[in-house]
C-alpha cells in the first residue's frame, strides 16, 4: 500500500511539473481591474484549513474534495465543516463564499440520497448568515450517472431552492467519472450536451417551486450552472442574498455570451477563477467574475481544485471582462481546446455522444 502511494505521489508530482512547464504561469493569469487594490482575506477557521488539507492527504489522494465517495460519514464531515465556517467567519460575504465553495467542491461530490437533510448556513434578507435545514428533494441523473442535486428548505420560511451540479470526477472505474470526462471534451463546448440532456428535468424542477432558485457548481458543474443561469434565467433568483455561483469554470461560447447580454433582467451570478488555473481560460466569461490569487504561484491542477477560501491568506481582484475575453492567452487556449475536442470527437467520442 505504501509503495502504491509513493508511486502515485511521484506520478502526480511529475504531472503537475509537466503541466506547469507546458503552460506558463503568466498565460494562466487573468486581466483584472488594476485601478483597485485587491481585497485581502484571511481564513480564521482552523477546521476549514484542516479539511482543505485532505486534498493532499497521502500526498496524491484528494480525500473527499473533488472526488466522489458514497459514505454517509463523508456527508457528515462536509456538514461539520459548513457549520464550522458559519461559527468562525465573521464576514457574511466571506462566509457565504466559503460555504458555497465547499458545497460545489465537496458536497456535490457526495452520493446524496433523496430525503437526506443537511444543515446549511444561508444568507438572509438582512445580509446576515443564518442556519437552515435543507432536504435533498431530487437527485438528477443528467447523463450516465453524472449527478446534480435539488435541495429545498425543510421549514416554510423563505429560502431559494438550490440546484447543486457535480463537477468532473476523474475516476475511470465509474460510469459517472468516465461520462464527466467525456463531457469535458464536448466539441459543442464543455458540458453542453450534458446540459441539453438534463435541461427538461432541470426546468421542471425549477418551475415546480413557488420561489426562484439558485445554482452552484465547480468546473464541469460550474459551466452547467452557467448554462442554466442563461437558459433558465426567468427561474433563477435576482435577490442579492440568493446569488448563484460557479467556481473554476470554463467560459461559454460567443453565442451564449450574447444571449446573456441580451437578457433584460439578469439573475445574480458570480464566478470565481484562480490565478494559475487553465480551465477558466477557455471560452467567454460573463457575470461578476473575481480572480483569486494566493501567496505562491499554483500549478494548473492545484489552482483548479483546491479550496481557495481555506487558504490562510488570499487576494481577490475583480476581473476586467472586456480585456480578459479579448486577451491573446484566452484566444490561444480556447482555440487549442476546440481543436483538441474536435479531433478526439471524430476519432472516438462521436459514438458515445449519440448514446
Amino acid at each position: 500500500m505504501d509503495a502504491d502511494r509513493s508511486l502515485s505521489a511521484q506520478t502526480f508530482k511529475y504531472w503537475e511539473i509537466f503541466l506547469s512547464w507546458l503552460f506558463k504561469y503568466g498565460s494562466r493569469c487573468y486581466e483584472v481591474r488594476g485601478a483597485k487594490d485587491p481585497h485581502i482575506y484571511e481564513n480564521p477557521s482552523e477546521g476549514l484549513a484542516q479539511f482543505a488539507e485532505s486534498y493532499r492527504k497521502w500526498q496524491a489522494s484528494k480525500g473527499i474534495i473533488c472526488q466522489v465517495t458514497s459514505s454517509f460519514e463523508d456527508v457528515e464531515k462536509v456538514s461539520a465543516v459548513l457549520k464550522e465556517i458559519y461559527q468562525t467567519v465573521d464576514s457574511s460575504v466571506m462566509c457565504e463564499w466559503a460555504i458555497c465553495e465547499v458545497l460545489a467542491k465537496a458536497m456535490a461530490y457526495r452520493n446524496l440520497k433523496e430525503g437526506y437533510e443537511i444543515p446549511l448556513p444561508i444568507m438572509g434578507k438582512d445580509g446576515c448568515m443564518e442556519m437552515a435545514t435543507y432536504r435533498v428533494d431530487r437527485v438528477f441523473d443528467l447523463w450516465r450517472e453524472v449527478r446534480a442535486f435539488g435541495l429545498i428548505r425543510c421549514d416554510r420560511r423563505e429560502g431559494a431552492p438550490t440546484l447543486l451540479f457535480r463537477g468532473t470526477d476523474f475516476s475511470l472505474v465509474s460510469e459517472g467519472g468516465r461520462a464527466s470526462i467525456i463531457s469535458d471534451l464536448d466539441p459543442k463546448g464543455p458540458g453542453w450536451t450534458l446540459f441539453e440532456r438534463g435541461q427538461n428535468e432541470i426546468h421542471q424542477w425549477l418551475s415546480a417551486g413557488q420561489e426562484k432558485g439558485r445554482v452552484m457548481g465547480h468546473s464541469l458543474g460550474g459551466i452547467v450552472a452557467a448554462y442554466t443561469v442563461i437558459h433558465e434565467a426567468p427561474l433563477i433568483s435576482q435577490r442579492p442574498h440568493e446569488c448563484s455561483y460557479a467556481f473554476n469554470f470554463p467560459g461559454v461560447s460567443e453565442e451564449l455570451a450574447k444571449e446573456w447580454d441580451a437578457l433584460k433582467e439578469k439573475p445574480l451570478f458570480k464566478g470565481f477563477v484562480c490565478r494559475g488555473d487553465l480551465v477558466s481560460k477557455l471560452g467567454i466569461l460573463f457575470g461578476d467574475i473575481y480572480e483569486i490569487s494566493l501567496e505562491k504561484p499554483l500549478s494548473p491542477i492545484r489552482a483548479h481544485e483546491m479550496l481557495l477560501f481555506a487558504a490562510a491568506r488570499g487576494y481577490l481582484h475583480e476581473v476586467d471582462l472586456e480585456k480578459e475575453n479579448s486577451s491573446s492567452s484566452r484566444a490561444f487556449y480556447s482555440k487549442l481546446q476546440s481543436q483538441t475536442s474536435s479531433i478526439i470527437y471524430e476519432f472516438g467520442l462521436k459514438f458515445l455522444f449519440t448514446q
